[in-house]
């Protein structure tokens, strides 16, 4: 499908000519400050009424801000879904996979996260507030990620860039027109966390909004004790503490969260009672703190003790579990090009995490390939690389430090 106004995903282009090509269409549009997602004006004024071209190019004049929309009347009455947890997107898609098809839908630059766009009528905004219990302005919390619809709430676009240093991309583009629903049936106002299954709301113990809740895979551990846990398992844990370090400020909440994925995956540690690794969460704060704005361990440890009883997934433990489900098929004809049995098995890998994101898309890391596949992540990235070379995948987004590599599934 076509786009006017220069929106195609596959486009690099400046923000200033996307900010100027979302007026265009209808949509309310605020600068944002480069490289995160503070606005860079006061945006009151505009939830009622779209700023100009003048006005937007006087704002881009000074910087390459990023470009958000603000949903509500002042565009049209656009909603946006904001899925943010590992595999909602996936679940929403496979159940709804029509909608998933049509509505706009752009990947954000975190791993696993979308919006999905449209636009419905504000008695039907109002049901749905009552519904949840949220009236009056501002995003509605679904468990997952947000509603985020209505006066006070704007979302990122695409050629954005996230905190992250990763751009926001359109996978379903957005068209002149957004399509016109109602929400609820087309199950964007239910939490699709991957544990539920079904779109019911996961009871979980309060926590910051930046926390994942992702699927119900927890290792089973035996009575070792703790002690015993870390003199066995300190390279382990030491390359845990090191990986989930932060790249930068605003940061340290999620990273958290990503010291405790890792740490539920050490062996003996799945079922740890958090005090007793107080010790490794103080290391990993030290090593932290140039890199955070947040200097007492307070905080961290607060954030720590949250995250601990949410991980439903250990790190990798969602890939490993990927893995098996794809041995269970039938071997896909793209993987019989090859006599390596890992390399078979990485085709496999490869088509079952695009069959389970419900777009094609995927992503994966060369540590988490190798542990599943027996090999070094260094074995697992050349493996990669053939199968780019060979169209199996096509990697759409190089991974770093903090981030695995995006693709895109090709064959069969």
């Amino acid at each position: 499908m076509g786009i006017k106004g220069g929106l195609h995903p596959d486009t690099q282009q400046s923000c200033l000519e996307a900010a100027l090509a979302y007026l265009r269409k209808g949509l309310s549009v605020i600068p944002i400050k480069a490289g995160t997602k503070t606005p860079a004006v006061r945006w009151t004024a505009y939830q009622e009424q779209p700023a100009d071209e003048p006005q937007i190019r006087e704002w881009y004049s000074r910087c390459d801000h990023g470009v958000a929309v603000i949903t509500g009347p002042a565009s049209g009455n656009v909603g946006v879904r904001d899925f943010d947890a590992d595999g909602a997107y996936a679940s929403w898609a496979t159940k709804y996979p029509s909608f998933a098809k049509s509505l706009p839908t752009a990947a954000t630059g975190r791993q696993g996260c979308y919006h999905v766009w449209f636009r419905s009528t504000p008695e039907v905004l109002a049901e749905v507030r009552q519904e949840h219990s949220r009236n009056g302005t501002g995003a509605i919390s679904l468990g997952d990620g947000e509603l985020r619809w209505g006066p006070g709430c704007y979302v990122l676009v695409p050629p954005s860039r996230h905190p992250n240093g990763q751009l926001y991309r359109w996978i379903v583009p957005l068209g002149d027109e957004v399509p016109i629903l109602d929400p609820r049936k087309a199950g964007l106002t239910t939490c699709w966390a991957p544990e539920t299954g079904n779109g019911a709301s996961p009871s979980l113990p309060p926590a910051s909004p930046d926390t994942e809740d992702t699927a119900n895979t927890s290792h089973s551990v035996s009575t070792v004790s703790v002690d015993e846990v870390l003199a066995r398992e300190g390279d382990r844990i030491e390359r845990v503490v090191r990986e989930s370090q932060p790249p930068g400020p605003g940061r340290r909440n999620r990273q958290v969260f990503e010291l405790a994925r890792g740490l539920k995956a050490v062996p003996g540690l799945a079922d740890a009672n958090p005090d007793d690794l107080k010790p490794i969460v103080q290391l990993w704060h030290s090593r932290a703190l140039p890199n955070i704005e947040t200097k007492g361990f307070t905080e961290t440890w607060i954030d720590f003790l949250r995250a601990w009883p949410r991980v439903r997934s250990p790190k990798g433990a969602a890939v490993a579990a990927a893995m098996q489900r794809a041995l269970r098929a039938p071997m896909p004809r793209a993987a019989e090009q090859y006599e390596e049995e890992p390399l078979q098995k990485l085709v496999m890998l490869c088509r079952q995490l695009a069959l389970e994101s419900g777009n094609g898309v995927f992503y994966l890391s060369c540590r988490s390939a190798g542990d599943v596949l027996g090999a070094s992540r260094f074995q697992a990235n050349n493996w990669l690389f053939l199968l780019d070379h060979d169209g199996v995948v096509k990697q759409l987004n190089k991974g770093s430090r903090w981030l695995a590599a995006e693709y895109r599934y090709l064959a069969d």
